[in-house]
């Protein structure tokens, strides 16, 4: 398809229409420049295309923006994302932007890591900041943050042992 040639300032205006117009079909962007939606469509894809984004990034509407917000922890992304007919991706970066998200970065709460870790052992630290674990033991690891180690005489493995342990002596023991 040969399709029209757009002026720069054509281009311009579809740029902005697709990025922040209502209306998904573009027929009265097509009426306003005096061609087809299809050429519409056509030029669309070769500008994505061109700059390799691959689809044409929408901006997001302050109704959308209210509804992330609104509905935001107690509905999932998934829920949200079918709401607005976005991709899952889309809205968990805008709820991440928003500051919607509960943070996971051990790094945001350094200092406080700093100070629990002189008399506290990780499993506390991470009930305490609400940080998992795994996230926690890598960062403190990494950062090289002391920490009050955890003795090993409440641990599952030990506990099982000394169980046996007291069973095998009694049995022996009749």
């Amino acid at each position: 398809m040969a399709g029209k040639l757009f002026t720069e300032d054509e281009e311009i205006y579809l740029e902005y229409y697709i990025l922040c117009g209502e209306e998904k079909n573009f027929r009265k962007a097509a009426e306003f420049l005096g061609c087809t939606t299809k050429q519409i469509r056509y030029w669309r894809y070769n500008y994505a295309k061109m700059n390799k984004i691959g689809k044409m990034l929408v901006k997001y509407s302050q109704k959308e923006i209210d509804l992330v917000k609104r509905f935001h922890g107690t509905k999932s992304i998934e829920e949200i994302a079918k709401m607005l007919r976005r991709p899952k991706s889309s809205v968990k970066t805008l709820a991440s932007d928003l500051g919607l998200c509960n943070s996971h970065y051990p790094s945001k709460k350094d200092s406080e890591i700093r100070i629990l870790g002189e008399t506290k052992t990780l499993k506390e630290i991470s009930e305490i900041t609400g940080i998992r674990l795994t996230s926690l033991r890598s960062y403190v690891y990494h950062q090289k943050i002391p920490y009050k180690k955890e003795g090993n005489s409440g641990h599952v493995w030990r506990t099982d042992d000394e169980r046996r342990f007291a069973h095998d002596i009694s049995r022996d023991s009749e």
